[in-house]
């Protein structure tokens, strides 16, 4: 059927994705993507949320190619009824099932192409409706996606929201100086902020640490200028990254605190030295 322009294989084959058989529906979803028949708009979003991965798959492939604004709140909803489970360091399904099906949906929406209508699932409750949202709208050719809306993300309570806000953060260089004055907020606030918020913004900062721009705000920290419990958490923070290389002005900012350092911050200091990589051939002052 698939080699057959007339326009009634694509009406037959929309008929076959209401078949019993779960080969007969794939293949239909595959020849009506194909024609890009828009009147089997409702019965593809009803396979795409069945429970049979090839024939949704299928379906959410047909759909994108479909390109029908209409399309978007269903397939935001279906985003939002996918199970929840662990998730990756992206924010993406650690299961492969759940991570494939998810990739299809995603990829339809990106489709469609109609940020406008996929830009409401920024605010929907449902994480997993909220990353799709995210994750299409960084991916379109114009989605314009804004740090300012990314940002407050990064503290969200979902891992998925949070996994994915980190990786869309660590793909935008051009985002550098708001991010910057992003965390600079969050070090300034360090003496209010509880334990739970430090180890958020901690371990933020780690996982951003390979970016000039948060290189050059915790280097801004490491001075006797800075009040001390900022100076702490930026301390915290350097003896968490995971860089095979440190910025040479954190190992300088170190030497220079260790002499004059207090009870209460040398084991900080201590352990943020001791965790940094050293140049091969030492630092003089460390």
């Amino acid at each position: 059927m698939n080699g057959i322009s007339h326009p009634s294989a694509a009406s037959a084959a929309a008929v076959a994705l209401n078949d019993a058989d779960s080969a007969v529906r794939h293949a239909a979803a595959h020849t009506v993507g194909l024609f890009r028949y828009q009147p089997a708009l409702t019965d593809l979003l009803k396979l795409a949320a069945g429970d049979q991965p090839g024939p949704a798959r299928a379906a959410l492939e047909a759909i994108g190619r479909l390109k029908n604004a209409a399309a978007v709140p269903y397939l935001l909803e279906l985003a939002g009824d996918l199970p929840v489970g662990p998730v990756d360091t992206t924010g993406a399904p650690a299961d492969a099932a759940a991570r494939i099906r998810e990739h299809a949906l995603i990829f339809a929406l990106i489709e469609i192409n109609q940020p406008d209508a996929v830009r409401k699932g920024l605010s929907s409750r449902i994480p997993s409706e909220m990353r799709a949202a995210l994750t299409a709208l960084d991916q379109m050719p114009n989605g314009e996606l804004q740090a300012v809306s990314v940002l407050p993300l990064l503290q969200n309570p979902s891992e998925a929201v949070q996994g994915t806000a980190i990786w869309i953060v660590g793909q935008h260089p051009d985002w550098g100086q708001s991010v910057q004055q992003y965390f600079e907020t969050q070090l300034q606030s360090a003496a209010t902020l509880n334990a739970q918020q430090r180890d958020v913004i901690r371990s933020l900062l780690a996982r951003l640490a390979s970016a000039p721009e948060i290189q050059q705000l915790l280097q801004k920290q490491l001075n006797t200028d800075a009040a001390p419990a900022t100076r702490q958490l930026a301390l915290e923070t350097l003896a968490n990254t995971t860089l095979t290389a440190a910025p040479a002005g954190w190992l300088d900012a170190l030497g220079t605190l260790l002499p004059q350092a207090t009870l209460a911050e040398l084991p900080l200091l201590t352990a943020a030295a001791e965790h940094l990589p050293r140049p091969k051939d030492g630092h003089p002052a460390l």
